[in-house]
């Protein structure tokens, strides 16, 4: 996968499944973009734990570095 392309495509209803996967394959640009995404608008963060609240909790459990 090609982390610039994945950053074109972070959306509420994805970026938590890209975050995941930076924090995984240690993609900081990636993981930086999909932080960007979350922090620009509280609309952002607010859509995207709406639409997969559970991968908050994922990303707590398996990637707890990235909320370092």
């Amino acid at each position: 996968m090609c982390e610039d392309k994945l950053c074109g495509h972070i959306s509420a209803r994805s970026v938590l499944s890209i975050l995941a996967v930076a924090e995984r394959h240690r993609c900081g640009c990636l993981k930086h973009a999909c932080m960007e995404f979350l922090g620009s608008s509280g609309a952002h963060l607010r859509a995207a734990i709406e639409e997969g609240f559970d991968g908050f909790d994922y990303l707590a459990r398996r990637c707890p570095a990235g909320f370092a």
